[in-house]
């Protein structure tokens, strides 16, 4: 019995009681907790009805339950279908229409809406909190033992729309071996190990916050910095015990504004080292090309000598590493290739 996803990234943390998600709260929770919460919330999706194959449309906010109802939807199975907190009603029930979700999870502030989408969709309501049944705490009273469900390397896994700048949104398909291949090339290319510390300040509805920092971190055993919103002081705040930061061209630019951003405090440290004299990788990420000189400043303002630093854009989830762009940096004797700024494939 096989589960592609799940056994590469879950189940090979069963005791591990090293740390994996750090709250806001400062609560630490260990990888072999998270398992067994995981358990606890596939128990509620498979009570629910929830089959291996069903969709679940999720806009909720960034807690560690949202990041454990993720692995508990691999587990059971079930496709995942992260969505924007920030869209409408009307956008929601447009992706509800179309994805034909078994379930809803959403916060509980949104339920009055919400429910009457689940109502006209037949799918099932959780929230997080509230009056509706709650996931959390139907999942308290649950066993922390779940059997893993069988999915093969091709069986859908997630789902993420389009933006829909050239009509309406489209759900792009992602499936079990997708996810992971992507994952295993991102760890090798970054040099992610269970030594390292990431600061993690992104939204889980796209797809670098939950399939590319999330993913990326299981594989390697890394622990996880989970910050509920971006905030600019608690990041900077993080960065001297941290080695690894993920973010978007709107993120640099405003650490980029803030006198606190320096050499100083982020020594980016160089990738596949054992150095820890200087700590932070930055890696970040867009939809949309980066600009060059928001990107050289970035690079001018981090980076100290010996190290490198990588711009992903584009990244498409069904090619694992052919839009991946590495920016080198002061550095001859690397071993990864060279690719010139908006270059696709090999050099």
């Amino acid at each position: 019995m096989t589960n592609t996803l799940c056994d590469s990234l879950f189940a090979r943390h069963e005791g591990n009681e090293a740390p994996f998600l750090q709250l806001d709260d400062d609560q630490v929770v260990s990888y072999d907790a998270f398992l067994k919460r995981t358990a606890q919330v596939a128990h509620v999706l498979q009570y629910n009805g929830v089959s291996p194959g069903d969709r679940i449309v999720v806009q909720a906010p960034k807690l560690a339950d949202t990041i454990a109802l993720y692995a508990a939807s691999v587990q059971a199975g079930a496709v995942y279908l992260p969505l924007n907190i920030a869209y409408t009603l009307a956008e929601l029930d447009y992706f509800i229409s179309d994805a034909q979700p078994s379930m809803i999870v959403c916060d509980s502030r949104d339920e009055i809406e919400v429910v009457k989408l689940a109502v006209r969709s037949g799918a099932k309501l959780r929230t997080f909190g509230g009056v509706y049944p709650s996931l959390s705490s139907e999942a308290d009273a649950q066993s922390c033992v779940f059997e893993t469900v069988d999915r093969a390397p091709n069986d859908l896994a997630a789902l993420l729309y389009t933006s829909g700048t050239t009509g309406r949104s489209k759900g792009a398909m992602l499936n079990h071996q997708n996810l992971l291949s992507n994952a295993q090339a991102l760890v090798g290319l970054w040099g992610i190990t269970n030594d390292d510390r990431l600061v993690h300040a992104l939204p889980i509805f796209h797809t670098h916050g939950p399939f590319v920092a999330m993913n990326t971190s299981l594989l390697a055993g890394a622990r996880v910095r989970l910050m509920q919103k971006f905030d600019l002081g608690a990041i900077l705040d993080e960065l001297p015990q941290s080695t690894l930061l993920m973010g978007v061209p709107t993120f640099n630019t405003r650490l980029l504004a803030d006198d606190r951003f320096t050499k100083e405090i982020t020594l980016l440290r160089p990738s596949g080292t054992s150095c820890r004299a200087s700590n932070i990788r930055a890696a970040p990420n867009s939809s949309r090309n980066c600009r060059e000189t928001l990107w050289e400043k970035f690079k001018r303002t981090c980076c100290t000598n010996g190290t490198r630093t990588w711009n992903c854009r584009r990244q498409n989830l069904s090619k694992p590493i052919q839009t991946l762009n590495q920016i080198k940096t002061f550095r001859s004797d690397t071993t990864l290739p060279f690719r010139l700024p908006n270059s696709l494939g090999d050099p």
